[in-house]
């Protein structure tokens, strides 16, 4: 079995594989030209990644690194929060080179981003734990962000560009998928029903979206593929 990194779908050099894994629906018809390809669900470390019953500080929790500006979103983010005149929410950035982060703050007006920098991973679950959304604004260009399924984990549920590629598995609970053209109304609509949200998502994360649930799937659908 093959599975891509970064913005690779399909093996490079070729190779002889029976089977691609996919990590996005929109990814099957350039797969199934050359190989057959079954979906892989991607999960998190349940020990790393878990909900805390935590007070609420911070409106979104942002991590992303600024070292790839090319494929996280990053500008497009802080110049829509300035389009849009977001600058009551409160927003938290995790994540390397905070400095790229700030002049861009600076080059849009935008004030009201809070740059923590690099932090490990249990930091960012309790950053996560404090905030109503997690964000990811990744576009195509980005294989499939594992932060993704890390913020669903956690139990903070997940403001997702609709460029993010990720299964529509994980979409179902807990999910707000936002565009250019309807950015603002997804937003200000998300945290109107948040307690709605996060009610769906803690549940998902003990049943099918659950740690042990997902590498079942996993395991499950490779044994009945190569029995």
């Amino acid at each position: 079995m093959y599975l891509g990194a970064g913005r690779r779908i399909v093996p490079q050099y070729g190779g002889k594989y029976d089977i691609v894994l996919m990590e996005d629906e929109r990814d099957k018809p350039t797969i199934e030209r050359r190989y057959k390809c079954l979906p892989f669900y991607k999960t998190a470390s349940n020990k790393i990644f878990y909900p805390m019953d935590l007070p609420i500080e911070y409106d979104i929790c942002w991590p992303a690194n600024f070292a790839q500006i090319r494929q996280k979103g990053q500008e497009d983010f802080i110049r829509l929060i300035s389009r849009h005149n977001l600058h009551d929410l409160k927003i938290v950035s995790c994540g390397n080179k905070p400095g790229v982060g700030k002049r861009l703050c600076d080059k849009y007006g935008v004030k009201n981003i809070e740059f923590k920098g690099e932090l490990d991973r249990p930091s960012i679950n309790k950053l996560l734990n404090k905030s109503s959304f997690g964000l990811n604004m990744s576009n195509q260009v980005d294989g499939c962000p594992r932060v993704s399924t890390e913020v669903l984990m956690s139990g903070t549920p997940l403001i997702l560009r609709n460029s993010v590629r990720l299964l529509n598995y994980y979409k179902q609970h807990g999910v707000v998928q936002v565009k250019e053209n309807n950015f603002k109304r997804q937003v200000m609509n998300a945290f109107k029903n948040y307690e709605k949200y996060r009610k769906t998502l803690r549940k998902a994360i003990e049943t099918h979206l659950s740690f042990d649930e997902n590498n079942k799937k996993n395991y499950d659908m490779w044994r009945r593929t190569f029995s």
